[in-house]
Parts: structure tokens; sequence; C-alpha cells
């Protein structure tokens, strides 16, 4: 974007942002985590996530346009019909992962375990199809799976420990009691529950908030009335905001580290596509059909099928 004439905090900021509809999209490793602390199906999860994506990526679509026009960025001539056909083509094949892990999952042909294997094959091939994919690079790839592996199951073990002891404790029903003492309104406790999650997902990775918190609120929003899948999107929303903002946002010091702005100079260039993000997350929070419908005409679905 910088060698096409872009601003490069606009660019650094348009890349941090658009990466925050990646854990909302599916499939997504927040989801399946979100699924396994709280027992909802790991495929209405990832069908819930649908909608909220498409909004947050036409929010930010817009936004990108009217700054664009505004400050006479370069254009590039629309493909013509052809062009666009011929791409298609081409990405079609890559395309179809996503369908494989969704179409597989809600269709009750595999488990997400074992729809993820497929994936992985499916991908490995398309890999050596398209030659872009060696076998020398095998290794290497199975090393940084392992590491990454691991340091995720760490952390969830990790969170597992803490949440045996706050559950052994009873903090989750302690917690649930004290705070349906004050509030009885559902709509006040999301708006609560947000501002809480909010300031977690400022000091916390994402992951280890998600896998310590779920045992904890899930009484709370069951008690008050909230569908646990429309929560468990709000809160994805919410944790991942933070990986956008300081004082331990990951995004912003990956995006400090390949570019040559420093963390003040992302963090203010960040700062209207966060204003953005929390717009669509009061969106989200207030209107549960946009994560409900899709789920809700799958599950309508399968029950006919059966």
């Amino acid at each position: 974007m910088v060698d096409s004439g872009y601003d490069e905090d606009f660019a650094v900021a348009v890349t941090g942002a658009s990466s925050y509809i990646g854990p909302i999209i599916p499939p997504s490793i927040s989801a399946v985590v979100f699924a396994v602390a709280s027992g909802v199906s790991i495929g209405q999860m990832f069908i819930g996530g649908i909608i909220p994506g498409l909004v947050m990526a036409l929010t930010l679509m817009v936004y990108i346009f009217i700054v664009s026009k505004k400050r006479n960025y370069p254009r590039t001539p629309f493909p013509k019909a052809r062009e666009l056909g011929k791409s298609f083509i081409q990405s079609f094949p890559a395309l179809l992962t996503p369908v494989i892990i969704l179409g597989g999952i809600t269709l009750g042909f595999c488990t997400p375990t074992e729809a993820s294997v497929v994936a992985v094959v499916y991908a490995i091939i398309l890999g050596f199809l398209s030659k872009d994919l060696k076998l020398r690079d095998i290794p290497g790839i199975l090393d940084d799976t392992v590491v990454l592996t691991m340091a995720v199951l760490f952390i969830i073990s990790c969170a597992n420990s803490f949440g045996y002891i706050i559950t052994t404790a009873q903090m989750p029903q302690k917690l649930a009691t004290a705070f349906l003492g004050v509030v009885t309104n559902k709509y006040v406790a999301l708006i609560l529950i947000n501002i809480f999650l909010l300031i977690v997902g400022m000091l916390m990775e994402s992951l280890s908030a998600l896998v310590i918190l779920v045992p904890i609120l899930m009484p709370v929003i069951t008690a008050v009335g909230i569908d646990p899948l429309h929560f468990g999107i709000i809160m994805i929303l919410n944790i991942t905001i933070g990986m956008l903002t300081p004082p331990v946002g990951m995004v912003l010091f990956t995006l400090t580290g390949v570019s040559s702005r420093n963390f003040e100079q992302i963090t203010k260039a960040m700062m209207p596509f966060l204003f953005i993000n929390i717009i669509v997350l009061l969106i989200v929070t207030f209107c549960p059909p946009l994560v409900t419908f899709l789920p809700g005409a799958a599950d309508v679905r399968e029950k006919e099928r059966i």
C-alpha cells in the first residue's frame, strides 16, 4: 500500500483493523475456545459469527472508501468481467476450504476435529498442486504448528487450573449472586459486561481471558436471560478489540515491528477504526438476530433433513 502511494499510518491502521475480523469470521480459534469452555456448539459459534463479521467488513469498507476519496489516494481500474472470472476460477479451490469446514460440521458429516483434519489435508494438496508448497517446507510447517499448539495448550492448561480454583471457591456463584442483586435487566447487564470485557481485553491475552472468564460469566448471563451463543460472539468481539488497544495490544506491537511507525503513532492512527469497531459491537449487542438467525435457520434445515 505504501509503494502504491498510501500514507503509511493509514496503511498500518487498515492492516491492523482488518485483522480484527479474523477471530469472528469462521473458522475461528476464539470461537472454538469459547465453545469448549461454555458447552455451546462449535458449529453454531462458527455460523453465528458470519453476519457480525460481514457487518464489520462493510463498515470498515465504507470508512476506508470515504477516507481514500477525501485524501485522493491512487485508484486502480475496476477489473473487467473476464479478469474477474479468471481470478474467481483461480481462487475457487482455496475458497472451498471454509465451505468444507462449515459444511461438514453443519451437515453432520464430521466433527469439528475431523473437519480440521480434512481441511489441512485439502490445503496441503492444493499447495502441492499450485506449486506454492514444496516437500522441503513440510518440516518447518510442522515445527511452527507444534510450537503454536504447545503455546495454546500451555495457556489453556494454566487457565484450567485457575478455573478449577475459582470453581472450588464457588466464585462464579458468588459473582452471579452479587451481580444479580444489583442488575436484573439483561440490557443493563450487557452494557456492564461489555465495559468489563473491554477493560479485560486491554490487559489480558485473548485466549487465556476466554478460558478464565467464560466459566465465571456463564451463570450470570444465563440468569438474566442472555443467549449463550449471542454472548459468545459479544465476548469474542470485546476481547479482540483489546488486541488493538494499549497497553497489551498484540496487534499494535506486531505492526510496530513491521513498519517504520512507533507504538504511539500506530495507536493514534487506529483510533477511528476502534470507534467503528465499538459501534459494531453495540449493534451486535442490541440486535441478537444478527448472531442467532443463521444458526437457527441451520437447525431448522437439519431437523427437516432428519
